[in-house]
């Protein structure tokens, strides 16, 4: 077996969610002794960089391809209507698939919705692997605008059409086969490198308030909405530990919740856009997480737990509680 992956971003440990599984998964494979060809679109030189360091092994063939030089046209400005992330994929990286892709031997591995497009042409040998499920994760949005009914018919049509497709929980596995029975979909357990998380002592509490909160992505939807539900219950939260100080840290806490949380807490600590997470951990003494709706795995619990952060969650915070035994070294 010839393994082609397509990943719509550099699958590198220090980046987002996806790219750290992304990064787990090709690891594996050239480990494994598995002849792999990744196809990588990236927007910054320096990730290229990091990437040819760190795959540099005779079965790992890179093919690096920079979607800032994608051109902006109708033809794909339509095509990402119809199919997520379309846009970042140009002739030339299609040219170079389609002639990878010639071998019989090959296997296609897309990377989450946006890597769909390029493997419409083998749908008989092709896996799609999801991270989440929108159709899921905007339960909790009340009202729907009509950008976000054509996003979620666009994932309904997506996942009707692919006849293999894996999924990072068993749940998300159950929700996918609602939409496309016929489908074979396998559950495939996420996974995180304890060498990037070293696990400290709890720093002393001594002299300051406990911080009790959040960390993650507030434009997401499912995590924006437990923010929110955590801020209902921030009074009683407060009454019973009265030196608790409520805690949001990340992507859109500041713009998104920062009213409303120093509402509820005039000493709330918001902080926003941070270019490294793992200080603020350190500075969490109880991460809460429970939302109404969600979709695979949040991973700044699995991070919390690797980190020796206590959690208080639910069973959408924490779907792969049956997995408990995979948050280790792969």
């Amino acid at each position: 077996m010839k393994l082609k992956y397509v990943f719509p971003e550099p699958p590198l440990p220090f980046l987002g969610a996806a790219a750290r599984l992304s990064h787990l998964l090709l690891s594996e494979a050239v480990q494994r002794g598995i002849d792999v060809e990744a196809f990588i679109e990236y927007f910054d030189e320096k990730d290229a960089t990091a990437l040819r360091e760190m795959f540099n092994a005779p079965n790992c063939k890179l093919r690096l391809f920079c979607a800032k030089s994608v051109p902006k046209n109708f033809l794909r400005t339509t095509r990402s209507m119809l199919w997520q992330g379309a846009f970042l994929y140009d002739s030339a990286f299609m040219a170079a698939l389609n002639e990878s892709m010639r071998d019989p031997d090959a296997v296609l591995h897309l990377e989450t919705h946006s890597a769909c497009w390029p493997g419409l042409k083998y749908l008989d040998r092709t896996v799609l692997n999801l991270h989440y499920l929108l159709n899921t994760d905007m339960r909790s949005e009340k009202k729907h605008g009509l950008r976000v009914k054509w996003n979620l018919h666009r994932e309904r049509q997506m996942l009707k059409t692919f006849k293999y497709m894996a999924a990072v929980t068993p749940t998300l596995a159950a929700e996918v086969s609602l939409i496309n029975p016929s489908a074979q979909i396998h559950p495939v357990q996420f996974g995180l490198d304890l060498a990037g998380y070293p696990c400290a002592a709890p720093s002393a509490t001594e002299g300051r308030p406990l911080n009790i909160g959040m960390i993650g992505s507030y434009a997401w939807a499912p995590t924006r909405a437990a923010a929110r539900h955590f801020l209902q219950l921030w009074p009683r939260i407060k009454q019973a530990v009265s030196n608790a100080r409520l805690f949001l840290v990340g992507r859109g806490a500041e713009r998104i919740l920062g009213a409303d949380a120093r509402a509820v807490d005039p000493d709330a600590r918001v902080v926003q856009n941070v270019p490294d997470i793992i200080p603020y951990f350190r500075e969490l003494d109880c991460m809460v997480y429970a939302p109404e709706h969600a979709s695979g795995i949040k991973v700044k619990v699995l991070e919390a737990f690797a980190l020796g952060v206590p959690v208080v969650t639910n069973q959408h915070g924490i779907d792969c509680r049956r997995n408990l035994r995979s948050i280790k070294r792969v």
